[in-house]
Order: C-alpha cells, then sequence, then structure tokens
C-alpha cells in the first residue's frame, strides 16, 4: 500500500474520531438524562440499573477522551498511540455490550417493578405525611394526571382511603379538591403513563449505544489497519 492510500485511511480514521466525540457527548447528555429520569421515581420503581447507567456515564466520557488519542494517532501516524487506541477501543466494546445487555433487560421489567413500587407506596401513603413516599405519589399523580397504580381502584388497599371511599387530592380533576371514587378524578393509572415514558428513555439510549458500537467497530477496524499498513511501509 503506497503513502498516498496510508494518508487516506489517516484521514478517513481522523474523521471517525470526530465522530466519537460528538457520540462521547451524545452518550453522556443521554446517560445523565436517563440516570435523572430513574430516580425521579427512586421510591417506586425497584431493580433499576443504576450501576449499568453510571457505566455508560463513564464510557460516554472515556470515548470523548480517546477519540483525541485516536486522531492524533491518525495525524501523526504513531504506531503506539494507535495501537493503544485500538486496545482501549476493544475493551470499550466489550464494557458498553454487557451494559447495553442490562438496559435493555430492565427495559423489559419496567412495568413490573413500577407496579410492585407503587402498589407499596399506596399501601403506605397518607395525605398528612410529609414522609417522601407521600410527597413522590402526589407529584407523580399531579404531573401525569394519574391515580393509582392501574387505576383509582387501586386505593382501595389504602385503609386510610378504603374506610370512606375518598381519593387524595392529587387523584382530584378539581385542584384541591377531595373526591370520592364517583367523583371527578383521573382515570388512568400511573404506571402505563410512567413506564411509557421510561421505557422511551432506556429505548433512545441503547439504541445511542448500539450505534456507537457500530462506528466504534468500523473505526477499529481502520485503526489496525492503519497501524499494520504503516509497519508494513516503514519495513518496506
Amino acid at each position: 500500500m503506497g503513502q498516498g492510500s496510508i494518508s487516506c485511511m489517516r484521514y478517513i480514521l481522523c474523521a471517525f474520531t470526530l465522530v466519537f466525540v460528538i457520540f462521547g457527548i451524545l452518550l453522556l447528555y443521554t446517560g445523565f438524562s436517563t440516570f435523572i429520569s430513574l430516580n425521579q421515581y427512586s421510591l417506586v420503581v425497584h431493580n433499576r440499573p443504576d450501576g449499568a447507567t453510571i457505566v455508560l456515564l463513564v464510557l460516554g466520557f472515556v470515548i470523548f477522551l480517546i477519540s483525541f488519542l485516536g486522531c492524533c494517532g491518525a495525524i501523526t501516524g504513531n504506531d503506539f498511540m494507535l495501537r493503544t487506541f485500538s486496545f482501549i477501543l476493544t475493551l470499550l466494546l466489550l464494557s458498553e455490550i454487557i451494559a447495553v445487555a442490562f438496559v435493555f433487560t430492565f427495559k423489559k421489567t419496567i412495568r413490573q417493578s413500577m407496579e410492585s413500587g407503587l402498589d407499596e407506596a399506596i399501601r403506605k401513603y397518607h395525605d398528612d405525611d410529609d414522609s417522601a413516599i407521600s410527597k413522590m405519589i402526589d407529584d407523580i399523580q399531579t404531573r401525569f394526571a394519574c391515580c393509582g397504580a392501574d387505576g383509582p381502584g387501586d386505593w382501595k388497599n389504602n385503609t386510610n382511603y378504603h374506610e370512606n371511599g375518598l381519593l387524595p387530592k392529587s387523584c382530584c380533576k378539581d385542584v384541591g379538591e377531595q373526591c370520592s371514587m364517583s367523583g371527578p378524578h383521573y382515570t388512568r393509572g400511573c404506571v402505563e403513563i410512567i413506564s411509557d415514558e421510561l421505557r422511551n428513555s432506556v429505548s433512545y439510549l441503547g439504541s445511542l449505544v448500539i450505534t456507537v458500537i457500530v462506528v466504534q467497530i468500523i473505526g477499529l477496524i481502520f485503526s489496525c489497519l492503519l497501524s499494520g499498513q504503516r509497519r508494513q511501509y516503514n519495513y518496506v
């Protein structure tokens, strides 16, 4: 392979490392957004993939950093830098595959995690209570215009409301007014609404990571080819 072909490959690898920078920033932003979304409902969402999300955040930062290593290696033709870049990229790929597997596994169990968490929180809820659980339930029902886990009927599991047939004020369409099971209240359950929102966040994060993995594989191939051809050219 001639010097012209090597130069062309160097420019291609540089272009890919710039793409890595962009994807690293996107992964940081999306990972952070997903982490925040999941932790908004930390008291009612069990088995959250916090570890996997944090790993993806770290990976996004590392991708951002090593992109410059790959670009410098491509520009200077430094074999050590190219090899180091390829090695780190391989480790990142393995870590990303494991992390994204955990994220997609959680996606399948979001609804189940939400249902068990909300059912437990509803049983403990009391509107005169300043506990974190009660505040979170009120915030969820007000924000998403929903009531109960699967619907208003879930409040029958709370002894405070089962006895008098009333619903929490956060379930009522008339803000600040108490309402009954037969009154003007929200009819949709919160599990459906929140699980859809979380599934969308997790799906977007997973899709982004898969795209990053594909781009990294292509970049890894070019890095290995450039390193090999560089050594061959110098040897000749």
